[in-house]
């Protein structure tokens, strides 16, 4: 018995490796803020630091804790696959930009935590979070993607100055079921090739009017029937119409009429249409209702995201290391008989 426990723990704990089995180069942390950095090159370290215009580069490298940027404007630019427990200053208040590059073929996984602007350009995010605490009117703090596919278990961006999408998807989607997603934004924009997907729904201070919301608000793809809603003073949600009441709408999905003119970057996953895979989620054709609500015309039972591979990757391997070890006190008992 001590025997099998001992096999069952040593497949859980290389489950994780498994997972990160793509980056070459593993870092317990990385304060760019400290000496240190100027020997480092992609192919011995997974990374480069230049100091004098603050631009880091990383390259198939897993950063376990933390990425600490210096009070500077800073780029970083992502080649192969890597990973980061958390991007962020140390000073909630340090307001500077952050641009974050994807090269052709690059993958990114963190948790980002900014005070000021963010720009993701030509970025492939497969799962992780972003956020921004600073609330008001602070015209700059805008977060821009421009030919990027965002996937995220959370987005919490709370600046008046809002979102903008080109030629970008944005899906913030349960990672697992029953996790608890957020998609927390003042205001909207985006072109009419972007695309936004949220399994939770808009939630924000409300700040800004309607009117801010400009084409966005004519997007509404789901629920069938919604529309932007806000009352005096309060929030701006999505609701629709459950039974002859309004009911703000526990999902979304936002996308001009027109279905754009080019190709989405690509996130992994598919877009079928109605029955189909639709970025992070998928279909399976059956009809919601939901509880607390709009109805989700079309929206039956939900996959966790396909760009979540890690996570799909632990759950799986997971039970796997369960089964086998049901079976195997199966195969004891029946040898003590």
């Amino acid at each position: 018995m001590k025997k099998l426990i001992a096999s069952i723990l040593i497949v859980l704990l290389m489950i994780p490796t498994v997972a990160f089995a793509e980056s070459t180069h593993t870092l317990s942390e990385l304060d760019l803020t400290a000496s240190g950095h100027s020997d480092k090159t992609l192919e011995n370290d997974g990374y480069t630091w230049d100091a004098a215009n603050a631009v880091l580069t990383l390259k198939d490298i897993s950063v376990g804790g933390e990425i600490i940027l210096p009070k500077r404007d800073c780029t970083i630019n992502i080649q192969g696959t890597c990973y980061a427990g958390i991007i962020h200053r140390n000073d909630s208040g340090a307001a500077q930009s952050v641009t974050i590059n994807g090269a052709e073929g690059a993958k990114l996984r963190a948790e980002i935590d900014v005070s000021g602007a963010l720009t993701l350009n030509q970025l492939t995010m497969t799962d992780g979070s972003i956020g921004n605490g600073s609330s008001g009117e602070y015209p700059d703090f805008v977060l821009t993607l421009q030919d990027s596919a965002i996937n995220l278990r959370s987005l919490s961006w709370m600046a008046d100055a809002g979102i903008d999408l080109h030629n970008s998807k944005l899906h913030v989607v349960m990672a697992m079921p029953d996790s608890m997603p957020q998609f927390w934004v003042e205001k909207i924009a985006m072109d009419e090739k972007s695309e936004i997907v949220s399994d939770t729904r808009l939630i924000n201070y409300g700040h800004c009017d309607l009117a801010d919301f400009g084409n966005v608000l004519n997007y509404v793809v789901e629920p069938a029937g919604g529309r932007f809603f806000k009352q005096p003073g309060e929030a701006v949600t999505i609701v629709t119409e459950v039974q002859g009441e309004l009911a703000v709408a526990d999902h979304f999905v936002l996308r001009a009429p027109t279905g754009g003119g080019e190709e989405i970057p690509g996130d992994g996953g598919t877009e079928a249409g109605p029955g189909g895979t639709t970025g992070g989620t998928t279909d399976t054709g059956a009809t919601d209702t939901g509880t607390g609500g709009g109805a989700q015309a079309g929206s039956g039972e939900k996959a966790p995201a396909t760009g979540d591979g890690g996570l799909l990757l632990y759950g799986g391997a997971a039970l796997l290391s369960m089964s086998a070890a049901a079976v195997l006190l199966s195969r004891k008992k029946r040898e003590r008989q």
